[in-house]
């Protein structure tokens, strides 16, 4: 009765809805010619694609040779909507390998479905359409490319997967990049294994249920007997029966992940489900813990071949340090003189992971490595300097955020090194050459990071040690033919290394085109770059332009709008709602210094006012100053400072209030006025 009061409930949310075409209890090979003829572009219009059903059913059943395993089912289905969204058809799935244990993909089969003169045509996915790609040491993809997908088709995949990894229950994303009809999630195992559930996301579940079943395995047990004149082994076999926990978990109508203002990677807050293995509990044994703490963790890596025997000290080290510093070096000189070696000596090839999957003077005569190469050859040249520098694992920024509650090994797939200066933690990414010193590379900024120290693990902060910072100064004369203004920019941190790295790829030329386009109304007589290949020093842009951009002329009074196209005068905000948090990703502070001069045969009539807006406790301060230091010389100092990153959802409407503000002081204007005769 309870299945089919949840059909029924889920009927009933499909008329509410007017989408009777999606059910939830699709099946393979039973595409319907009504679901496929289906308008579905009309509903969603905004739409590539639509993912109609996403399940997946995942037990924990025991097998003779290898004891308990957990073996997946899965099914997708996916209408394509229009051309650009072709790829929504594609499929790729995980498979790790870890410590003697491994995934295993099985039965991928599918179907494409096309609607040719009022009929289905259906073409099958076969094993010529599935390729593996090894990512990393631990980590690979099977890739499913259907063929003739076409917009109108629909695409459903099927595949299993077993693992014996049973710390490792695969998390289950409701959300997608496209919208999704039907997604759940199924999971049944044994009373012995005791699971932790952490849900994300904002979404209620449609259904969620929790209940209990059976199950039985075959098992075989070993008994040796000793005696006088030989040793014999008898084996027994039994039926044990046991109780299973079940539970089933869906949602409707999920909507998809949309890119927002102040959030780099949405799918960090997509709804899901994560399970981690608490501990063991077999009948007649003691309990086995499993998911143990992040210090088991640290220990494991520094006694794992593959990963803590690279920091040993070697005469590789020891014979390449001095021809990288000296002696009379202060700490924070060698540090500063290590990362510039092996940033330079290095290159990044692309890869993240967790291993090394080559020896670090493998890695430094050749001349590239993969982040956690590079980045452990920074520590080790560290150590050898005598610094107290360590290895720092966590999880790249696209991957999400790492859970400081429950170790997931397995989910740990970047490497930074750390290294302690006059009792502050400093820490470091070599794998990108053009970053600063103390700057880190976006992926690499997160949550938090496990420092592994010889006396235990603890977590840091994975922020830089410097601010983005951009100083600009405008020195703005008017005249009988508008605004002439000098301008100079200095950039530095991200927005520097980001404007050095398109300098240097687009050439000279293109990069001024590019800036004379950014300039909009104003005409641009000479522009110059300075510094574009010292990574340490501010990227430096100076400009001479001329226009009447932001000038109204009122008879005898003249309005000046200086900051119609200028950082914060558009509200970066525009949705009434907002479900997910803000995310400014690292400090940054803006201060902007205009100078007007103004001709003598006009005086200032109106000047905008000083204001300072502050944001929960100066985690973010706006200030605007004006000032008049002669008759003909008007002053206005602007400054923006983000310290605190990250804000909550609850903060979206005060927050957006505060940058409307911001808007509206910046949108005020100077309001000049001829002077009469008399005056002059």
């Amino acid at each position: 009765m309870k299945s089919l009061f949840t059909i029924a409930l889920f009927f009933g949310l499909l008329l509410q809805t007017g989408r009777l075409y999606a059910q939830s209890d699709l099946k393979f090979g039973k595409i319907s010619p009504e679901l496929l003829l289906h308008d579905h572009a009309s509903d969603y219009p905004d739409d590539a694609a639509l993912v109609l059903h996403h399940g997946t059913k995942g037990t924990i059943e025991y097998q003779s040779n290898l004891g308990f395993v957990i073996k997946y089912q899965v099914y997708k289905v996916v209408k394509i909507l229009k051309k650009d969204g072709l790829t929504h058809g594609d499929l790729e799935i995980p498979y790790y390998t870890f410590q003697g244990s491994h995934d295993q993909v099985s039965s991928i089969k599918g179907n494409v479905y096309q609607a040719v003169n009022g009929k289905v045509q259906r073409t099958k996915i076969g094993r010529e359409h599935v390729f593996d790609e090894a990512v990393s040491k631990n980590f690979a993809l099977k890739k499913v490319s259907p063929p003739q997908v076409q917009e109108g088709a629909i695409v459903e995949i099927s595949y299993e997967l077993s693992s014996d990894l049973l710390h490792y229950v695969r998390e289950w994303y409701f959300q997608d990049w496209i919208p999704t009809v039907w997604s759940e999630f199924n999971f049944e195992y044994p009373e012995y294994f005791q699971y932790a559930q952490t849900s994300q996301g904002y979404l209620p579940f449609t259904v969620s249920e929790y209940g209990e079943g059976s199950g039985n395995a075959m098992w075989t047990e070993k008994e040796t007997v000793d005696s006088r004149l030989q040793r014999q082994s008898n084996y027994t076999t039994s039926n044990v029966r046991y109780t299973t926990r079940k539970m089933h978990l869906a949602i409707a109508d999920v909507p998809a992940m949309r890119a927002e203002a102040f959030i780099d990677n949405p799918m960090s807050y997509a709804s899901r489900i994560d399970l981690q293995l608490l501990h063991v509990q077999f009948p007649n044994s003691t309990r086995q813990t499993i998911s143990g703490n992040w210090q088991d963790v640290a220990t494991k890596l520094m006694q794992d071949e593959d990963f803590g025997k690279h920091l040993a000290s070697s005469r590789f080290t020891r014979q390449l340090l001095p021809s990288i510093v000296d002696e009379s070096d202060s700490p924070e000189e060698k540090v500063q003189k290590i990362y510039a070696h092996v940033t330079q000596k290095v290159a990044w090839e692309g890869s993240r992971g967790l291993y090394p999957g080559q020896s670090l003077e493998k890695v430094y005569k050749e001349g590239k490595g993969t982040v956690p190469e590079i980045n452990l050859l920074l520590v080790a040249l560290l150590q050898e300097a005598n610094l107290p520098a360590y290895p720092v694992v966590g999880m790249s920024r696209d991957r999400g955020f790492l859970n400081q509650s429950y170790p997931v090994m397995h989910k740990l797939n970047y490497v930074t090194a750390l290294v302690k200066l006059e009792g502050k933690d400093l820490v470091l990414d070599a794998s990108d050459a053009a970053m600063p010193y103390g700057i880190l590379p976006m992926r690499a900024i997160n949550n938090a990071g496990l420092v592994i120290e010889p006396s235990g693990a603890r977590w840091c902060e994975l922020q830089n040690a410097k601010p983005n910072n951009t100083v600009a100064l405008h020195e703005l004369t008017l005249g009988p033919d508008g605004l002439t203004q000098e301008v100079q920019r200095n950039t530095f941190g991200y927005e520097g290394t980001y404007l050095r790295k398109k300098y240097l790829t687009e050439g000279p030329d293109h990069y001024r085109e590019e800036q004379q386009a950014a300039a909009k109304d104003w005409h641009m007589h000479a522009f110059s770059v300075e510094n574009p290949l010292d990574k340490e020093l501010p990227f430096v842009q100076k400009m001479n332009l001329s226009g009447e951009k932001g000038l109204i002329y009122a008879g005898d009074q003249i309005f000046c709008s200086l900051f119609e196209d200028a950082y914060l005068t558009e509200n970066p905000f525009k949705r009434e709602e907002r479900a997910y948090p803000i995310d400014f990703i690292y400090p940054s502070r803006r201060q902007t210094v205009v100078l007007l001069d103004i001709p003598e045969e006009y005086e200032m009539e109106e000047l905008p006012g000083d204001k300072i807006l502050e944001f929960r406790d100066k985690g973010i301060v706006y200030r605007y100053r004006c000032s008049m230091p002669s008759p003909t010389k008007i002053q206005i100092m602007i400054s923006f400072q983000v310290q605190q990153t990250m804000h909550a959802a609850t903060d979206y409407a005060a927050l957006k209030q505060f940058f409307e503000d911001i808007s509206e002081k910046q949108k005020e204007v100077i309001v000049l006025k001829k002077r009469t005769h008399e005056g002059l």
